[in-house]
């Protein structure tokens, strides 16, 4: 069995080399003559890839069609070597090992059929004769950096890691250009075991060559995450990074390099300012392209994103830090105009009170610094993604934020404008302003642009807010139509829930008193302006009628979602409760258990209770449309549980 997967893979690498080796045959071939090398070639590729695929379907198939092909074009390297691997893949060793010598005495420096040969012998126990080969080969390929690390990887492979180690140290005193077999050694001495030697390894290999260093800094990141996850951790990790924060002091040629390295791995291990020290540190004026500082503010940018709000100004200060620091030493790079809208884009998350520490007059300073910066990269790069994102979330602050929506919709138009991209984002956000502005007839023409739009997604949005907008104005026969139509006939329509919910209201309304209709309509009007107050003051009203009046129950839904949003978990506990008391049949009933499981996870951080209404869920809702999405929760809350399965 070892043989046929060894000679599987050894036969698909070597496909690799076709082309080189027919073009570095130097053997006169007895083929027939007027052929062309590139004829030859070509026929000899063919033959070799339909020898693959017979391989996997008939080996003495494979075989007798490479014996054609070798007498066809006798002494053929890449052709032997296909033979040896077939002739290995129905266990036929001492066929195998003939194909392999014969390579190897046409091509003496031909390193697949020298590491297939070595192999074979350690395969079949002869340790000292493969050893024997693989000494004879590095003499015969004159001790190449190739043959060293050929012999030196079939070795590892092997599991022979003594040995591949005195291989790849010897080859590396050959010269100079052997220098880079360093590499190597540091991979063998972390596949032992040994971090620090390997550490100090990879180091020699960065003072050695610093503008190749990026190769050895992927290594020693992964290294710093191995030695996180051995049995001596901590003590390992901190042992390595004192071993590369003595080099960063003593090192003369690669100081840079390796400050770079270490805000790598001091942002991995959480030490934040550490590594933004080193970055800076790193970003020498006149020697850097800011790739460490601009590499650094991303993964900030990342950890700020994940972070809970306890560390998300941490992450924030620093993040900004690095972006600024970015932007003034490389004014004029292909990622600054990124750099910028990342910095603006933080600085609207402060304003719209995400990040903690922003109160009183130090939020409507950072909402106006925000407001700027955005606008700032809006109109230095003009036509750019940045800059179409700028605008949107320009808009967003002056409507979300200053409660401002004239002036969110001149944002909002003037991007549209300019933008090049996300012009659907602009076109939407616009005709939701005109609702919210009580502009009907503007919106009623602005969504029929919509609907004789080419694009599919924005023509079912022409349709859904029409919808929406017969809604508003009263028109709720021709509204239901309209939102039942497009669910109907454009199911998978990311507006298709949504029309179906408002579809599903106004039937349900209609059949009822109308003006208590109008009142859920009216909070719909306040919840699209971003008004809970006025959503929560319209809802009350419709419940306040009673368990008789129609929409009671969604009444009652909105309006535990609407205290939730406020941060009043109390009363939105209630009002769900409420509803399940009231209605014990009623469809929405997993959405509200739903909704609670939330308010425990997110609101109170009562991580049983919240587990406890999504299994509820599970077990009493089996044929809930969202049951998949249920699931997942659970398996959010409950990951030790997830891994062990």
């Amino acid at each position: 069995m070892f043989f046929r997967r060894a000679a599987w893979i050894l036969f698909a690498m070597s496909l690799l080399f076709l082309p080189s080796y027919a073009m570095t045959q130097k053997v006169q071939d007895r083929a027939p003559s007027g052929l062309s090398n590139k004829v030859r070639t070509r026929e000899i590729q063919k033959a070799l890839l339909e020898a693959t695929r017979l391989l996997r379907e008939n080996p003495r198939k494979a075989i007798d069609l490479l014996k054609r092909l070798n007498e066809r074009f006798p002494d053929q390297p890449n052709v032997l070597v296909h033979l040896g691997h077939a002739y290995q893949a129905v266990d036929s060793v001492d066929s195998a090992m003939v194909m392999y010598r014969r390579c190897l005495v046409i091509n003496h420096t031909s390193l697949e059929a020298a590491k297939s040969l070595g192999m074979l012998y350690f395969s079949q126990g002869e340790n000292e004769r493969g050893e024997g080969h693989f000494r004879r080969f590095l003499e015969t390929s004159g001790h190449s950096l190739a043959a060293y690390k050929m012999v030196g990887t079939s070795m590892a492979e092997l599991g022979y890691y003594d040995l591949a180690l005195n291989v790849f140290r010897e080859g590396r005193t050959r010269s100079d250009a052997h220098y880079r077999l360093t590499l190597h050694i540091a991979d063998q001495e972390k596949a032992m075991g040994n971090y620090r030697a390997a550490l100090t390894e990879y180091l020699n290999y960065v003072d050695r060559f610093p503008p190749s260093y990026a190769t050895a800094k992927q290594r020693i990141i992964q290294l710093f995450i191995s030695a996180e996850g051995a049995e001596r951790s901590s003590d390992e990790w901190r042992a390595l990074l004192e071993v590369a924060e003595r080099r960063a002091i003593r090192s003369m040629k690669a100081r840079r390099e390796i400050k770079d390295i270490l805000s790598s791995v001091y942002l991995n291990g959480g030490l934040l300012e550490k590594a933004l020290e080193a970055a800076l540190e790193a970003d020498q004026p006149g020697q850097s392209d800011g790739r460490t500082l601009y590499l650094l503010a991303d993964g900030l940018r990342n950890g700020y994103i994940e972070q809970s709000s306890r560390e998300k100004r941490r992450y924030f200060d620093l993040c900004i830090r690095a972006l600024e620091a970015y932007i003034e030493r490389h004014p004029k790079t292909v990622q600054t105009q990124r750099a910028a809208y990342n910095r603006a884009s933080l600085l609207a998350d402060a304003a719209k009170g995400l990040v903690p520490g922003f109160e009183g007059e130090r939020r409507q300073a950072v909402i106006q610094n925000a407001i700027d910066e955005l606008d700032r990269v809006f109109r230095k790069y003009p036509g750019s993604e940045e800059a179409s994102l700028a605008a949107v979330e320009k808009g967003d602050l002056l409507f979300e934020v200053q409660r401002k929506p004239r002036e969110a919709l001149a944002a909002y138009n003037e991007g549209l404008k300019r933008a090049r991209a996300t012009r659907g984002v602009f076109v939407e956000k616009i005709g939701r302003m005109y609702l919210i502005l009580e502009e009907y007839d503007l919106a009623r023409r602005h969504f029929a642009k919509f609907i004789r739009s080419s694009n599919e997604e924005r023509r079912e949005a022409g349709i859904y807010y029409t919808g929406v907008l017969l809604g508003f104005t009263g028109e709720y026969e021709m509204a239901r139509d309209t939102l039942t139509s497009l669910a109907e006939t454009n199911p998978a329509s990311i507006y298709a829930n949504d029309a179906i919910e408002l579809a599903w209201l106004i039937e349900e309304g209609r059949q009822g008193d109308e003006k208590l209709l109008g009142r859920f309509i009216d909070a719909l009007k306040a919840e699209l302006a971003n008004d809970t107050s006025a959503v929560a003051e319209h809802l009350e009203r419709v419940i306040a009628r009673g368990p008789a009046a129609k929409l009671h129950a969604r009444a009652l839904y909105k309006l535990g979602g609407v205290y939730a949003q406020m941060g009043d978990f109390e009363r939105a506990l209630d009002s769900f409760q409420s509803f399940l008391d009231l209605y014990p049949r009623h469809d929405l009933r997993p959405d509200v258990h739903r909704a609670v499981a939330r308010v425990y996870e997110h609101g109170l951080g009562n991580v049983d209770l919240a587990l406890k209404e999504y299994e509820h869920i599970l077990a009493k809702f089996p044929k809930y449309l969202l049951l998949d999405e249920v699931r997942a929760d659970i398996n959010r809350l409950k990951p030790e549980e997830n891994d062990g399965k």
